[in-house]
């Protein structure tokens, strides 16, 4: 488990990774926060490269959530997570990600998981109990290398479809000859 101090926006101490870093297309780092440890923390807490993040804490959906760390520099992690190192002889660390994401991982950590309080939790001795097929590496490899091809596809037809809903509005209010104002921010205002 990764650290618990306090993190924050401020440009000071080292870069720290929480549960709404992961995402499923990986770790998604624009929401920088940072954590002041001492050197000893640092060590025990930083990632290396191939380190799978476990989200162990959420809502049932979220628990289980993971990435392959794979950024530059020194980070750590937040209590929030669990971090895997895999034997690299074994398994694959894509291929451990992507399993625990399937529907095949996804229902193991759904029957796993316990529920209080509205939040599902899963420990590292729960995880370390999930059921992997685990072929030989250059099986794993293949199969990592599809998904991500097929996680590009998702992301490329995503694009499309936004580039093709923005042109459809721009025929109908062009054709209708309307004209649209920028959307203005909203604000809540209190007096």
């Amino acid at each position: 488990y990764g650290t618990s101090e306090r993190a924050d926006s401020s440009s000071s101490g080292v870069r720290v990774l929480r549960m709404g870093n992961l995402t499923e297309e990986g770790l998604d780092a624009s929401q920088l926060k940072r954590v002041q440890l001492p050197a000893d923390e640092v060590a025990k807490y930083r990632l290396e490269k191939n380190d799978v993040l476990v989200n162990r804490t959420n809502s049932k959906d979220l628990v289980g959530k993971c990435a392959v760390f794979e950024l530059e520099g020194t980070w750590v992690f937040a209590s929030y997570l669990i971090r895997l190192r895999t034997d690299p002889e074994r398994v694959l660390p894509h291929y451990v990600s992507r399993f625990l994401m399937s529907a095949a991982g996804r229902a193991q950590i759904d029957q796993l998981s316990r529920q209080a309080i509205g939040m599902a939790n899963i420990n590292l001795q729960e995880l370390r109990g999930l059921l992997m097929p685990l072929p030989p590496l250059e099986v794993q490899q293949r199969l990592s290398v599809a998904v991500e091809k097929a996680w590009a596809k998702r992301r490329s037809s995503f694009v499309e479809v936004d580039q093709l809903n923005h042109s459809r509005k721009r025929a109908v209010t062009g054709a209708l000859q309307l004209e649209l104002k920028s959307k203005q921010p909203r604000g809540t205002f209190a007096i």
